[in-house]
């Protein structure tokens, strides 16, 4: 199984089922890969060892070659989801976390599992929930192609791995992509939702103007004024869906002059008012965010 072909700038998520087994196959992860076994069993061949894996646990594989057996349980079911994505892309789930909902982002929990290049452990309570929640989206048809709902699920599931100061998964998800409260791209984030100019966003970042303004369209391919809309229109979408805030209360802590203005920037990008594009998504992404 290879993810070579996959789109870089969107987190996949596949789930996997198969009724035989037996066999040892080699696997490639060309991403960073978050997997959790529902069914049957797995072996992965890792140095001289064969590591098993139960339903209810959680993997990370660093990216590289695996050689592993998927065997189906007494049913003739076998079932896993992986989710996969780019370091990058993971920093930017962590900014979220951290710059809207003052999460805790650290690695001081260490220890010998760490340091493998793949990690297991059982899932928390909160990530086996939102595990065993992906089934349902996948019957529906939400999973697919569909960005915002992609990294509105990472999100999520990120959330609930960071509540648990003792993951081993957590540290090892940390050290992998070197997170850095101090690098370029945490203080924009940090500050989307401020009213800040570009000259206050250069000498935080301890650079001039024009330094900023080219490192900016290399980090994020946009000018600033434009990315910085967008982000705040899309977590004012993945507000709508994710609580019942009234569309004022979303304009105001988006950081919008008014509503109306929200409202008409929000139509000129996704084509759709705010109140009916909750009501068109809010069953269907409803998620434990809030």
């Amino acid at each position: 199984m290879s993810v070579d072909s996959i789109i870089r700038n969107v987190p996949l998520i596949v789930r996997y089922r198969q009724s035989s087994g037996g066999t040892i196959n080699l696997c490639e992860f060309s991403r960073s890969t978050l997997a959790f076994l529902s069914k049957g069993k797995k072996f992965i061949y890792y140095g001289d060892k064969r590591i098993g894996i139960s339903p209810g646990e959680v993997i990370y594989f660093e990216k590289g070659t695996y050689y592993v057996e998927d065997v189906p349980d007494e049913h003739n079911e076998f079932e896993q989801i992986l989710i996969h994505f780019e370091p990058e892309q993971f920093c930017e789930y962590l900014n979220i976390l951290t710059s809207n909902f003052g999460t805790d982002i650290d690695a001081s929990h260490i220890c010998q599992n760490c340091n493998t290049e793949l990690v297991v452990e059982q899932a928390a309570p909160g990530v086996l929930a939102f595990f065993s929640s992906l089934n349902g989206y996948f019957d529906e048809g939400v999973i697919g192609g569909d960005k915002p709902a992609g990294i509105i699920m990472v999100t999520e599931l990120l959330y609930f791995i960071f509540r648990e100061k003792d993951s081993c998964v957590r540290s090892k998800l940390l050290r992998d992509v070197s997170f850095d409260k101090n690098d370029f791209r945490k203080i924009i984030y940090d500050n989307i939702f401020n009213n800040i100019t570009i000259e206050e966003l250069a000498r935080q970042c301890k650079i001039s103007v024009s330094s900023f303004k080219k490192e900016f369209r290399t980090q994020f391919k946009k000018p600033p004024h434009k990315w910085f809309l967008q982000q705040r229109l899309e977590y004012s979408r993945f507000m709508l869906i994710t609580t019942n805030k009234g569309i004022m209360q979303i304009s105001n802590e988006c950081n919008f002059s008014n509503s109306s203005h929200y409202i008409k920037l929000f139509k000129t990008e996704y084509g759709i008012t705010p109140s009916a594009y909750r009501v068109r998504n809010k069953n269907k992404h409803s998620i434990a965010l809030q």
